[in-house]
């Protein structure tokens, strides 16, 4: 899809004809979103707190004679006046609160299915977002008063994960999941003797917290090197302050020192 008059093709936002009755019944069942704003402004949508006072999606939407292309990669939507409405919720809605829709998948499936046309490079994000987005997952259970009973975290996760095939086939092969480019590694800033360490069930707490290495921070080697007086072949290191300081040095966790010239 290339330009607004083949997104029309797919994508509607507007109330359907009465001539096809079972379309209509499916879009205004499922596809009006409100009444909210000053028709309702106690709605969830009106409560975000970026858009506090108007609906965090925008509705009432504008009319609009023709689909066009906007700034922000989503289509402006056809949305006639044509005088038509539908009460929804108590209140007459017209083509302004249509969400918009595939009249094919809504007339199938007749469920809300929102359809978005995303044409530029700017929207994307919106293909592969969940991906990420991680699955929806509500657990409850039924227990007499007083009784106890072993929650496993660990069954729960797995009873409830759901795999995309898309996100099945990108770990299959073994692709990045995330990337950060350029690497960056964060210096941890904590007060004195107030950093987090790792502690093994096996392992004395007194002798951990005594031993040097293993309290060894980024922000502690950053304080020691800086405290010396040269580096290897006598340059002077006090010049480095946080930003650049990993340009010089990285951090070795497995010998937890920054010894290392970059």
């Amino acid at each position: 899809m290339n330009c607004p008059e083949d997104f029309d093709k797919f994508v509607s936002a507007e109330i359907p004809p009465v001539t096809n009755e079972s379309l209509r019944t499916a879009m205004l069942k499922h596809m009006m979103h409100g009444p909210c704003g000053r028709l309702d402004p106690n709605r969830q949508c009106m409560k975000h707190k970026k858009t506090e006072g108007q609906c965090k999606y925008a509705y009432p939407k504008p009319f609009a004679a023709d689909t066009t292309n906007s700034d922000d990669g989503y289509p402006i939507y056809m949305r006639r006046d044509t005088g038509e409405s539908a009460k929804i919720r108590g209140h007459n809605l017209n083509n302004q609160w249509v969400i918009p829709y595939n009249p094919y998948l809504l007339d199938l499936f007749d469920c809300h299915l929102n359809v978005e046309v995303c044409s530029t490079i700017q929207a994307v994000k919106y293909l592969y977002k969940y991906v990420y987005k991680g699955q929806d997952k509500i657990s409850f259970n039924v227990a007499a008063e007083g009784e106890v009973q072993v929650v496993d975290e660990i069954e729960q996760y797995q009873s409830g994960r759901w795999v995309s095939p898309v996100e099945a086939v990108w770990c299959i092969y073994g692709f990045d999941l995330f990337e950060i480019h350029p690497l960056v590694m964060a210096l941890p800033v904590h007060l004195p003797y107030m950093q987090s360490i790792q502690l093994r069930p096996h392992e004395n707490l007194s002798r951990v917290v005594s031993n040097e290495k293993q309290v060894r921070t980024p922000l502690t080697e950053f304080f020691r090197l800086n405290s010396a007086a040269t580096k290897p072949g006598d340059e002077p290191i006090g010049k480095y302050l946080c930003p650049n300081f990993t340009e010089h040095y990285r951090w070795v966790g497995q010998s937890k020192n920054s010894d290392y010239p970059n």
